[in-house]
């Protein structure tokens, strides 16, 4: 299985845009791990993993990214969704999308490691982000 790494989501979010998804205009992930081919083919999911972070303090910003922006990657069936929150040093990992939702929100310290489905090769912890 071959991937592509995003760091802008430019792409993703113009694939998207071009779809017809549901507020795409108010998503641009931070990071994505999409499949190599997700540009020329229908892939379902379009990525494996999409990165936020917040990096704003806002309320309206932090709801984005926790509550308004996970209803969309599920929809896309996006297996699994990290929110890196800085102010409290921990990861909120959204996994198992069913129906438009995520059926799992977990938040992960330290040196727990971040759950990323498909890609067990990815072995990664909070405290590796924050450099802890």
């Amino acid at each position: 299985m071959f991937f592509h790494i995003s760091f802008t989501g430019i792409e993703l979010k113009q694939a998207w845009v071009e779809a017809g998804v549901k507020g795409p205009d108010h998503v641009c992930p931070d990071a994505s791990v999409c499949f190599a081919d997700y540009l020329d083919t229908d892939r379902r999911p379009p990525a494996m993993l999409v990165i936020e972070v917040i990096s704003v303090s806002s309320r309206s910003a932090i709801d984005r990214d926790l509550v308004s922006k996970p209803e969309i990657y599920a929809t896309l069936e996006i297996p699994a969704y990290w929110v890196i929150d800085r102010r409290d040093k921990c990861v909120w990992v959204h996994t198992a999308p069913e129906n438009g939702q995520y059926a799992s929100r977990i938040q992960y310290k330290g040196q727990q490691r971040l759950p990323a489905p498909g890609m067990d090769f990815l072995n990664i912890t909070p405290a590796q982000i924050f450099g802890d």
